[in-house]
Formats: structure tokens, sequence, C-alpha cells
């Protein structure tokens, strides 16, 4: 009896932290693309995951990389305009068009600092030839941001942007506005809300920028990126003491990224009911990357809400895809009640203490009622059967 009674206790203390070891034991992972440079042609795209043992790994894929040729990778403080020439740490070098590699650091050190991957020429030639920025560790957790990260993001992709275009990388410098754009479209609500005339300041450089790009004309568009570049750091300045608009619009108890996830639908709703195609597609891949970021959390929690929601998001991306901004505004709604339904069933869930997914929430003080409850139906069986007996 005393063994059942152990068993019993041993079990039930041990139910609030079995998810908890397992959500230690996912991987992070951090997806980066990397863009042609100085007419090279070759594009790549990197995975970077941490394995929990203080040491990442870190896999490329390339295009268009000259057959037989082996091209040096390495991971470089800086960005990709202002690469600090020290190599940080070594990659194995591309070859048959890729690379894979063990570096000794935890990815989280990656993104608490500014690095980013490039490929050069060859051994010989250190001409880069492919490179992309690991994202900050605010942008990669896909959780609510704080004004003065969301400024501090900005600034450096505004940074980002005039490098390239000083460079004439053509490549480099749309994918570098399309950045930017993602950045500023999920965190415009905020910022506008916060001050309208640094919202509308930031936007028309913005547009500039695009629109110098689109008509091919560096000079302007030189002009616009530095335009846009002092505009950030104005509206830095003015809003740094801010905190999100969006911190704490989710109730209590529900998981932070629903917060984020919440504030991109709202930007992809409205991006789509405007029918601007650019806009609408950089408000879908910031939402995108949002619900990727922490949709195995989410699963875990109420993986009904998980299904629908991508479900509702897949149909945005089909119907972007076929240029039909009509159906995707209906779409973009549509995720917009899903994660708003989500919301309401975990916050329901906390308050009720049971799981979504027809489970019970083991909390602390949960698994002790339990140990009481087990232990009196113990010595009630125990006390039954002595009575039987005599």
């Amino acid at each position: 009896m005393r063994k059942l009674v152990l068993v019993l206790l041993i079990a039930l203390v041990a139910m609030p932290f079995v998810s908890v070891s397992r959500s230690f034991a996912q991987s992070k992972v951090v997806r980066i693309t990397l863009i042609d440079e100085n007419g090279s042609g070759e594009d790549g795209s990197a995975q970077i995951t941490d394995q929990g043992d203080g040491t990442t790994k870190v896999e490329l894929i390339m295009t268009n990389q000259p057959e037989g040729s082996e091209q040096p990778a390495a991971i470089h403080e800086g960005t990709c305009t202002s690469l600090d020439a020290d190599v940080a740490f070594a990659l194995t070098p591309v070859k048959d068009l890729k690379s894979t590699s063990t570096i000794k650091t935890a990815l989280a050190t990656l993104l608490n600092s500014k690095y980013a991957v490039a490929v050069t020429k060859s051994a010989t030639d250190k001409t880069v030839i492919s490179c992309g920025i690991l994202p900050s560790a605010a942008v990669a957790s896909g959780g609510a941001m704080t004004m003065a990260q969301v400024m501090s993001t900005l600034l450096d992709q505004a940074n980002e942007l005039q490098g390239t275009i000083k460079k004439k990388e053509a490549d480099a410098s749309q994918n570098a506005y399309k950045t930017f754009h993602a950045t500023f479209a999920a965190h415009e609500d905020d910022i506008k809300k916060a001050s309208p005339p640094d919202q509308e300041e930031v936007d028309t450089a913005m547009t500039a920028v695009n629109t110098a790009l689109g008509a091919g004309d560096w000079d302007k568009s030189a002009a616009a990126a530095a335009e846009l570049v002092k505009k950030v750091t104005e509206a830095q300045e003015a809003l740094s003491s801010m905190t999100s608009a969006a911190s704490s619009t989710v109730p209590a108890g529900v998981p932070a990224y629903m917060d984020t996830l919440k504030s991109t639908a709202a930007d992809l709703q409205r991006e789509t009911k405007n029918a601007d195609k650019e806009g609408s597609q950089a408000a879908y891949t910031a939402f995108h990357d949002a619900f990727a970021a922490n949709e195995n959390d989410l699963k875990a929690k109420n993986a009904e809400a998980q299904a629908h929601i991508e479900d509702a998001m897949h149909e945005v991306r089909d119907a972007l895809a076929a240029g039909d901004l009509a159906k995707a505004s209906t779409a973009a709604t549509e995720v917009v009640n899903e994660v708003n339904d989500a919301i309401g069933e975990m916050s329901a869930a906390t308050s009720s203490g049971a799981l979504p997914n027809g489970g019970v929430a083991t909390s602390p003080v949960l698994a002790l009622v339990l140990v009481v409850a087990s232990l009196l139906l113990v010595f009630a069986g125990t006390a039954l059967r002595r009575r039987i007996t005599s």
C-alpha cells in the first residue's frame, strides 16, 4: 500500500514538470535569406539551429554556384553592408551548393548582437558573393516588442537599405526594402497611435525609396534612403521611451505571442482590404513568420486553434498568389477571427484550469489537490477492506 501511495505521489507531483522539460528540448531555429552581391547571381538560404548544448548548427543552401567551385563561408560581426573584416565563426566552405557546420556558441549569443552570414568568391578572392543578416533576439522570438525594440530594428534595417543602395545592389536593395516594409507594416498602427506625424513621415520616406528603386534611379534611391534613415532616427528619439501599444492587449495567462499574431493579423486584414498588393504580401509574411515561430507551442496548447489559423492563413496565401485581393481580404478577416477565438479559448482555459485539447492544467496547486484526493481514496479503500475482512 505504501508503495502505491509513493507511486501516486511521484506521478502526480511530476506532472507539472513534464511539459516544461519538453519545451526546453525543442530546438530553436532561425532561417535567413542569402542575397547575391557584386553581380554574382548566387542566392541562397541559411538554417541556423540551436542544439541545446552550447553549439549551433549552420546549414547553407546556395543556387547558381559555379560548377566545381569551393567558396568560403563565415559568420562575421556587423551587417552585410558593414561586415567586420575578421571572421567571427568559420563555416565549412560551400561545395556542390551546400555547407553544414557546427559552431561552438549558442544561437542566443548570435541573436543578442549583430551578425551576418557571408559567402566569398574563393579562397584567394575575398569578394562577398552572397550575404544574409541574422535577426535580433526580439525579432526572432516572435513575441511582442517594445517600441524601443521596434524603432531600433527599423533603424538597423533602414541603414542596411541605404548601404545596399549605395552599392547599387539591385536584388539586395529590393530585399532590404521588403524587410523594412514588413517590419514597419507589422508595427505601423502602434507607431501611428503613439505619434501620427512620425508614422506619416516614415511612411512617406519609405514610399519614396520604393518609387525610386522601381524606376531604377540610384541617385534618387540614395537620397530617399538617406531621408528614410533620418526620419526613422527622429522617430526613434521621439518614441524610444514608449512601450508598444500592443504589449498588454491579451488577457493574463495567454502567451505573449498571441498578441503578436493578433497585431499582424490586423495588419494583414487592413492591407488586403486596401487592395495593396505589396503591402498585403509583406503583412502576410510578417504574420506567417510570427505564426511559424510559435506554431509548436500553440499546437501543444490548442491543436484545433492552430489548425484553424493555419488553414485561414493558407487561404490568404493562395488568394495572394492568384492575385485575388478581394478573396484575400475575406480570408484575412477569417484569420483575425480565428486568432481572436483562440485567445478567448486560451483565456477561458486558463481561468477554468482545463486545456482546450481536453486535458487538465497541471499546476502545482492542482497536483496537490489530486495527491490529497488520491490519498483519501487509498485510505477509504483500506478502511473498507479491513471492515470487510473483519
